[in-house]
């Protein structure tokens, strides 16, 4: 990975043992690129969607700008003119509407994106079973 990766997504890929990760209603398997709901709908990711889940997941209740993303993420410079990161949530928010009953998780907040965790539906927050 990138040296310039941000510190928190970098663990939270590399270590082995975090083989799951609770995102809102979803489960994040890193290892495996993968978002599963509540059903076990599987959707694979590419790295950078994981990346982008695990940093938005890192920073709860803050909007992280579209610069940092890329600064951390990509490696780019905060001032670079690209689209990068608007096309990554658009296809990652594409993928995400491909579960039944889907929800909203990616948001677009005035300043960046942030994540929301709490289920608009009130749906309590689910319990995974790990191996």
């Amino acid at each position: 990975m990138p040296p310039s990766l941000h510190p928190q997504a970098t663990r939270a890929i590399a270590d082995k043992s975090v083989n799951v990760v609770h995102i809102g209603p979803y489960l994040l398997e890193p290892d495996e690129l993968l978002l599963l709901d509540r059903e076990d709908n599987e959707i694979r990711l590419t790295r950078k969607e994981t990346e982008i889940l695990l940093y938005l997941n890192n920073a709860p209740n803050q909007v992280v700008p579209k610069a940092t993303l890329l600064r951390d993420i990509w490696g780019y410079s905060p001032l670079a003119e690209t689209h990068t990161v608007e096309t990554h949530i658009y296809r990652l928010r594409c993928k995400i509407k491909q579960f039944p009953d889907s929800e909203s998780l990616l948001l677009s907040e005035p300043g960046g994106y942030s994540l929301a965790t709490d289920s608009p539906c009130g749906a309590k927050p689910l319990a995974f079973a790990q191996d």
